[in-house]
């Protein structure tokens, strides 16, 4: 019986090897796409932002994933952003790049840190990635520290419960050809949603149905991969321990959910342990796989508590958060994992974050460490006297199909007030401008002074209200006074409506 399963095991490594072989010898390649990754963000329009934080999705998903988590996030302060990575979401319909690609993704991460922070100037930007996205958050947090003030990873270990499937499954896909796609969805899904508890002295399954419905029936989210993209996607997963190991100052934050069916504990706290970062901590919560991409149908209170985990961590690890620094709550990681740690981030960022709201405490600002972004130079040649809105996009993007509705409506409310020029990212014509305003994600919307400085630079695809803020930058007149993207007519000009019975 031993001997059988060893040849079973043996047999399924020859075919992964022999697979590895074959995809290296493989020469298929496709014209390398502008590191602009598809994106969609979160901001109150009524409030002065605190922070930025940029969330990577995990497996299967897309960054509408992180939506409910984000509108929280927003309304207590922060800017929310969340891109596609490269292979799932909008990535799918982009001819030629619809495969997974690390590398690739890694680049489009750097490309969106760095926009960010120049839309942005001298918040503090935080990095946030669950399950495969906290692997790539963790990987781009090593190699380009610096763009990043705290790193907030959840669930992302290698180490994952009945591998064995996942692993039979991909061997039997490689005899089928390396890039003919299995349907490994179900399996995830299954494992995501499911938790485990006890209830009358018995340990039961229990399956979140809304949530594993909502993610089978999104068109975007991506149920079927190829043999390549998995081998791909496990030796990513794998080297998180080399990766965490290069990570030597930046603050960092492990999440693991405490009913997790799919990812092991154990495999989060080796990362824990291997991490060089004297300011790290581990906090587990009662939630399945998903703790913040979840929240669309979870617990209403494990969505709090994962909200206020964020926001306490975060609130102290602003400026003038010294005092109560995560590090000053024990000496080593394993003090920082209890629950009664936990409490204490929980008050202490907390109240931070009240005097924030307050108006008290230091100005917001990125550490000094972390490079700022260099102003755009003003282009009047764009604008020809008038205020201008640069609209970037790509055909190709979900998160674009709203900017054709927002630039005729722009002209159909201002007229000739206002330039609306759209741009194509993937025009050769609009790499000059693409890359003389920094732009890293799709869509992206520039707004122009009359002299060709940049008033604002909004990031991903948001509400109308943020756009009609940035508006009203450019023509010189209050927010307050638009509704619905249009201006409300004077006091004089009301009174003669009236006068005529309009």
């Amino acid at each position: 019986m031993l001997h059988n399963k060893f040849l079973v095991a043996l047999s399924c490594l020859v075919l992964i090897l022999s697979a590895n072989a074959a995809l290296a010898s493989d020469k298929e390649a496709t014209a390398p796409a502008p590191n602009i990754a598809p994106c969609m963000s979160w901001k109150n329009p009524l409030i002065r932002p605190k922070f930025a934080i940029l969330c990577i999705h995990g497996l299967g998903l897309y960054s509408k994933s992180y939506e409910n988590f984000a509108q929280r996030l927003a309304r207590q302060g922060a800017i929310v952003y969340a891109i596609d990575v490269r292979g799932f979401g909008s990535w799918m319909q982009a001819k030629g790049h619809e495969e997974v690609n690390f590398d690739a993704c890694l680049a489009d991460v750097n490309a969106a840190l760095q926009s960010i922070r120049q839309a942005n100037p001298g918040m503090p930007v935080f990095l946030l990635g669950e399950s495969m996205g906290g692997a790539i958050a963790l990987r781009a947090t090593s190699i380009f520290p610096e763009l990043i003030d705290g790193l907030i990873s959840s669930v992302p270990a290698a180490d994952r419960f009945q591998t064995k499937r996942t692993d039979l499954k991909v061997a039997l896909g490689i005899l089928r050809g390396p890039r003919r796609e299995i349907n490994i969805g179900k399996q995830i899904v299954d494992q995501a949603t499911t938790a485990k508890r006890i209830e009358d002295g018995k340990i039961v399954k229990v399956v979140n149905e809304e949530l594993a419905q909502d993610w089978q029936s999104d068109p975007l989210a991506r149920m079927e991969l190829s043999p390549k993209e998995l081998i791909q996607f496990q030796s990513f997963m794998n080297d998180n321990h080399d990766a965490v190991k290069k990570i030597t100052s930046v603050p960092v934050l492990f999440v693991q959910g405490l009913d997790d069916n799919l990812v092991k504990p154990k495999g989060t706290w080796e990362l824990v342990q291997a991490i060089r970062t004297p300011d790290r901590m581990m906090v587990a919560l009662p939630s399945r796989h998903l703790v913040f991409e979840e929240m669309q149908s979870a617990d209403p209170r494990i969505a709090r508590s994962g909200t206020q985990l964020v926001l306490s961590w975060v609130a102290m690890h602003m400026p003038g958060m010294d005092d109560t620094d995560p590090a000053n709550f024990g000496s080593n990681a394993a003090d920082n994992t209890s629950l009664n740690g936990s409490r204490q981030v929980g008050q202490l960022g907390m109240l931070r974050m009240q005097a924030l709201h307050q108006g008290q405490g230091p100005p917001l600002q990125s550490p000094a460490t972390v490079p700022a972004m260099a102003p755009t130079a003003p282009a009047p040649q764009l604008t020809g006297g008038r205020p201008t809105i640069l609209a970037f996009y790509a055909n190709w993007a979900e998160q674009c199909a709203s900017v054709d509705q927002l630039v005729g409506r722009c002209r159909t409310t201002f007229g000739d007030k206002v330039n609306c020029v759209k741009l194509n990212v993937n025009d050769t014509n609009s790499q000059e401008l693409v890359k003389q305003f920094n732009v890293g994600t799709i869509p992206t919307v520039v707004f122009l002074n009359a002299n060709g400085s940049v008033s604002s630079t909004l990031i991903g695809e948001t509400q109308f209200a943020n756009i009609a803020k940035g508006l009203a930058g450019i023509l010189g007149i209050s927010p307050a006074s638009m509704t619905a993207g249009r201006p409300r007519p004077g006091l004089k000009r009301r009174a003669q409506l009236r006068a005529v019975g309009k």
